[in-house]
């Protein structure tokens, strides 16, 4: 349990301060059109724009948790009977991040104008990588709170 407020709030500030862009994100991407047609060039730019916004935001946050003094070392410091929870976010952020980019790589470069069945495929590719990257989230916000007993908020 960490005892000094300071601690506490940079703590919160690492995790609080890129929930928000993964969640908007998120949320901007999960709700956009079903493309068909020539609506499918639109939703490609669109998508892509909000998908590069979330990768960027999962790497900056990477950073943050990762680096020295972020969240994962303070976390290994404090509670080390959580090490194996820490272990597992790295992993599912490496794995995250390379799912996300794969999804963006597909949206940027493939032309599924006029094929329903390719646009629905990366429609739902997309889609998933979005349940992932929430539910990474959301991960990282109940390590926090098991560590430091904080509800840092945000949906789930």
């Amino acid at each position: 349990m960490v005892d000094n407020v300071g601690q506490i709030g940079d703590m919160m500030a690492i995790t609080s301060n890129r929930v928000p862009d993964i969640y908007t994100a998120c949320d901007a991407l999960e709700h956009s059109h079903s493309p068909t047609g020539f609506q499918a060039e639109s939703w490609r730019w669109q998508v892509s724009r909000e998908l590069e916004t979330v990768c960027q935001s999962l790497e900056i946050q990477g950073a943050q948790l990762e680096g020295e003094g972020g969240l994962y070392s303070q976390v290994l410091a404090d509670s080390p009977h959580l090490a194996a929870s820490v272990e597992r976010l790295r992993r599912r952020h490496r794995e995250l991040g390379e799912q996300l980019n794969a999804a963006l790589h597909e949206v940027c470069t493939e032309s599924h104008a006029y094929d329903p069945g390719r646009l629905e495929a990366l429609e739902a590719k997309v889609h998933d990588a979005l349940c992932h990257a929430t539910t990474f989230q959301r991960h990282v916000n109940d390590l926090n709170f098991d560590a430091y007993e904080l509800d840092l908020g945000g949906p789930g």
